[in-house]
């Protein structure tokens, strides 16, 4: 009773997702909107039509009857479901994510959004790590940090050692791991795992499935680290595996690759396999929760802020690898994202002069 017929949830299915499932029946006063004989309004960018309504007449199931959207308090972040990195509002209420919309970014998405993005803080609702493991029992910080630091302690010096970084990851973070491991003792090899490629259209959706390849491997690049491929990485049986991340096609190799090594840790924001794996297992946050940047395929350097806090004892990856780093007498690790962005804005050209804090809502483009 509340549609007045603008038509604008079918120019966006025709305009925008090019897929014309709207129409309008009747005539007059008799007139409505309703999809084809036939069809069901089910494109990826479906829920783009609750975004122009202008009544209200069309919501959304997954944001309906949860709460009033003026308890919810808006975080402008980044969506991580792919390579695109469309600029999003996180809306939380609670401390628990609510929606997530999408907000207007003339370089990157334009105004919209795809289904799969806006629904995918739906996947760190239930299973989160909230404490940290050592050998599949649970343990404070400190022990966990003990157990990690003492066992790549006591590797040889011709150990081989593979650290999987997750292109899901920040730049703070993967620079923060790069700037430890790389100096470690024995042949460090570093790898970029990742979800495997999957849907892509000539609209938003991108095939590479992962927020911030772009970011992981200028750290590397950087710091002077080259990466492999996982799969040369792994040949041989690396004698420890550090794993970062839990969205990896490749889990059920890390997974045996970790059950024979002589360490092996996982930093991860869930449980599941990799966490099950065994040696030390310590909580991370997820997007949600991030403070960071992440550089789109386009070279777009865009800001993560946390819309919720984590819980338990999950921390930010830089916190976790600078108290590992101080317990093995290594000091220029950096504890927080900030100090992660800045080392790195002194040692790449594209991001001299940037300011952590500095990062507009629509981004720098780096290219």
């Amino acid at each position: 009773e509340r549609c007045i017929n603008c038509t604008r949830c079918i120019r966006v299915c025709e305009e925008v997702a090019k897929a014309p499932q709207l129409q309008q029946v009747q005539r007059g006063e008799r007139t409505y909107i309703d999809v084809f004989p036939g069809m069901e309004l089910d494109h990826p960018y479906s829920m783009c039509t609750a975004d122009v309504c202008p009544v209200g007449a069309l919501t959304t199931r997954d944001f309906r009857f949860k709460c009033r959207a003026w308890f919810t308090h808006g975080t402008q972040s980044v969506c991580a479901e792919c390579s695109r990195g469309c600029s999003v509002r996180v809306d939380a209420y609670r401390n628990a994510v609510q929606r997530v919309v999408p907000r207007a970014n003339p370089g990157v998405n334009q105004f919209w959004a795809c289904d799969a993005g806006r629904l995918a803080y739906h996947a760190y609702e239930e299973g989160r790590l909230e404490s940290a493991r050592v050998l599949g029992r649970a343990a404070s910080p400190a022990e966990a940090l003990d157990a990690l630091s003492r066992g790549l302690a006591a590797l040889p010096a011709e150990a081989r050692v593979l650290v999987v970084l997750s292109p899901t990851m920040t730049l703070e973070d993967a620079w923060a791991a790069v700037s430890l491991f790389r100096r470690r003792p024995g042949i460090v090899r570093f790898a970029i795992g990742g979800r495997a490629p999957g849907f892509q259209d000539d609209i938003l959706i991108r095939a590479d499935k992962s927020p911030n390849r772009a970011g992981v491997t200028l750290a590397l690049e950087t710091l002077g680290a080259t990466p492999v491929s996982l799969d040369a990485a792994l040949a041989g049986g690396p004698n420890a595996v550090v794993v970062f991340g839990d969205d990896h096609a490749a889990t059920d190799a890390l997974v045996a690759a970790m059950g024979k090594a002589q360490v092996c840790a996982a930093f991860v924001p869930r449980d599941g396999a990799l966490a099950a794996s065994g040696g030390v297992v310590l909580p991370v946050l997820s997007p949600y929760e991030t403070e960071g940047t992440w550089i789109n395929e386009s070279g777009v350097l865009q800001r993560v802020r946390a819309a919720v806090t984590p819980p338990g004892d999950a921390r930010p990856t830089p916190a976790w690898l600078a108290a590992l780093a101080a317990l093995l007498d290594d000091a220029s690790v950096p504890a927080t994202p900030a100090a992660a962005f800045a080392q790195a804005a002194a040692a790449v050209p594209a991001l001299s002069g940037l300011a952590f804090d500095g990062i507009g809502p629509h981004g720098i483009a780096l290219k």
